[in-house]
């Protein structure tokens, strides 16, 4: 990972990507989970922060972690969350405590908040990596809506990378702060996946417009996202802030991590 260094003033950033307007059904989210434990991480991340903290705890997002491409773990941060029925899943915002299955994997999974403002208290290990998603969103397909399919010629991957990249291309004043600290995040990875298949537990069909049926379902992974490593044993404060004007979303999250 790249280190950070001279810690500066967030700045405001709008992300821009290439995009055909399709509709698909879907959720996004930000990162955070309470209480959490250990998960996998993702595919192609490479977040330049050039900053380290107070605290010598990193930011960044490498192209691979521990031999897999990072975007491979954001595809295992949906397929975890989507198990637990809705009275403990990490994305529904009054859960008061994290999902009794652990995380599987190298790295821990932080989940947030679909809109508005939450504080999550979580355990860490020291030395995991903790993947955490600052504005994420996943395209399911088929959906709960019959209409909604690929237009002719279009592939199921292409019409799923489409309506996501139409939803992630408006977010903008991503900021992060790190125990008081606010880091610079101006270039923060963005992570796209390939299609792949997912199964919801049947409580969540209709859910938060997550678009999960309870069935298999072909689905693709976009958002911005970073790991935080080598955070010190004791108490630290993370802080993730996103927005989606056009959506009426403004997501904050508070996360007090406590490293043993």
């Amino acid at each position: 990972g790249i280190k950070l260094k001279n810690l500066k003033q967030m700045k405001t950033t709008q992300f821009f990507a290439t995009a055909l307007t399709v509709i698909a059904l879907a959720t996004f989210t930000t990162s955070c989970m309470q209480d959490e434990v250990v998960a996998p991480a993702s595919h192609d991340a490479s977040i330049t922060f050039d900053q380290t903290g107070s605290s010598g705890a990193i930011l960044t997002a490498p192209d691979f972690l521990y031999g897999r491409a990072t975007k491979e773990y954001t595809k295992d941060w949906w397929t975890y969350v989507v198990r637990f029925p809705r009275s403990q899943n990490p994305l529904n915002s009054a859960s008061v405590s994290a999902p009794k299955l652990g995380q599987l994997g190298p790295i821990q999974d932080l989940f947030g908040v679909k809109n508005g403002s939450i504080n999550r208290n979580i355990d860490a290990t020291f030395n995991k990596p903790i993947l955490v998603p600052v504005i994420n969103t996943i395209r399911t397909y088929p959906g709960t809506d019959p209409n909604a399919k690929p237009a002719k010629g279009q592939s199921v991957d292409q019409y799923l990378k489409a309506s996501a990249d139409n939803f992630i291309r408006q977010a903008t004043d991503v900021r992060i702060s790190l125990d008081g600290e606010q880091m610079d995040a101006a270039d923060i990875k963005r992570l796209t996946t390939d299609e792949f298949k997912i199964t919801a537990n049947k409580d969540l069909a209709n859910y938060l417009d997550l678009g999960l049926t309870g069935k298999e379902q072909t689905a693709v992974s976009d958002g911005f996202w970073f790991i935080a490593n080598d955070l010190p044993r004791g108490k630290h404060v993370l802080v993730t802030h996103a927005e989606v004007p056009t959506k009426g979303i403004t997501a904050d999250v508070t996360y007090t991590i406590t490293v043993r």
